[in-house]
C-alpha cells in the first residue's frame, strides 16, 4: 500500500489502499450500519428519496467516506424538501444520531426520514377525515336550519344554504 502517514510499511502482497493518513487493510470489514444496499426502507420511495439526498449532499462535501458529519443534517433535511429549525431540528437530529457520535451513516438517514414520512401521512389521514366530519356536520347543522324540519328546500334556499356555509353563490355557476 501507499500511505502519507503514520504507520509501518506493509509487507503483505496483497494490495492495501491509498490512504493519506494511515495503511487501511484490504480485508476492513463494513459494518451494518455502513453496508448501503442492505434495508428493506431503500425499496421504498420515500427511502430512495432519502437515499438519493444523502448521496448529493455527500458528493457535495466532497469526501472520501459513507458518513456526513452532523453539522450536515440541514443540507439533508432541505435536499428531501422537510424543513426543521431550532428545537425541532435539534431533536430530528438526536433521533438519527442516537449514540452522539456527529456522524449521520446513509442508513440512519434513510430509516429516519421513512419514519418521517410515514409519522406524516399517519397525521395526515387523522387530520383530514376530522376535518371531513367538521364540515359535514357544519352542513347538515346549516341545511337543518332552512328545511325547518322537512328533507328538502326550496331552489330559492340554496344560495342562503351556500354563503352559511362560507362559498359565495353564483347564479351562472349554480345553474
Amino acid at each position: 500500500g501507499f500511505s502519507f502517514g503514520v504507520g509501518p510499511p506493509t509487507t503483505s502482497a496483497a494490495p492495501t489502499g491509498f490512504n493519506f493518513k494511515t495503511a487501511t487493510p484490504a480485508s476492513t470489514k463494513p459494518t451494518s450500519d455502513v453496508v448501503v444496499d442492505k434495508i428493506e426502507e431503500l425499496s421504498t420511495a420515500p427511502g430512495k428519496k432519502a437515499a438519493q439526498a444523502f448521496d448529493t449532499v455527500l458528493a457535495d462535501a466532497d469526501k472520501c467516506t459513507t458518513t456526513l458529519p452532523s453539522s450536515q443534517f440541514e443540507a439533508l433535511v432541505d435536499e428531501v424538501g422537510e424543513g426543521f429549525h431550532g428545537d425541532e431540528m435539534d431533536k430530528q437530529l438526536a433521533a438519527i444520531d442516537k449514540d452522539d457520535q456527529g456522524d449521520i451513516t446513509r442508513n440512519a438517514f434513510v430509516r429516519w426520514y421513512c419514519s418521517l414520512v410515514d409519522q406524516d401521512d399517519d397525521d395526515d389521514g387523522s387530520s383530514q377525515e376530522s376535518e371531513i366530519a367538521e364540515e359535514k356536520e357544519k352542513a347538515e347543522v346549516a341545511f337543518d336550519a332552512l328545511a325547518n324540519d322537512s328533507e328538502h328546500i326550496s331552489v330559492t334556499e340554496f344560495p342562503k344554504l351556500l354563503e352559511s356555509l362560507g362559498s359565495t353563490y353564483c347564479e351562472e355557476e349554480h345553474r
